[in-house]
């Protein structure tokens, strides 16, 4: 998971994007989406190309809001923390 990338960010829906996409990350890997005080929001899991697509939701399915969330990635012993702004 050391080179995975997260784009758009900052995540701001008037410039056209859909969601933030979350790649080079082996395939069937959980990305976990959390607030910055640590409370869950979504949970992804990359496709055989090693991408996932947040579609700016959270479990519900609900819109989230603006603010910095945070990204943990693991997969066999290793771990990142990506950072992501959203704009809305």
């Amino acid at each position: 998971v050391d080179g995975a990338r997260t784009y758009p960010s900052p995540f701001r829906p008037g410039q056209g994007a859909t969601g933030i996409t979350f790649d080079r990350i082996p395939a069937d890997t959980p990305v976990r989406i959390y607030t910055v005080d640590g409370r869950p929001v979504k949970t992804l899991t990359t496709d055989s190309d090693g991408k996932a697509l947040w579609n700016m939701t959270n479990g519900e399915e609900s819109p989230v809001v603006s603010g910095v969330y945070l990204a943990i990635i693991e997969k066999d012993g290793t771990r990142m923390k990506l950072r992501v702004v959203v704009q809305q």
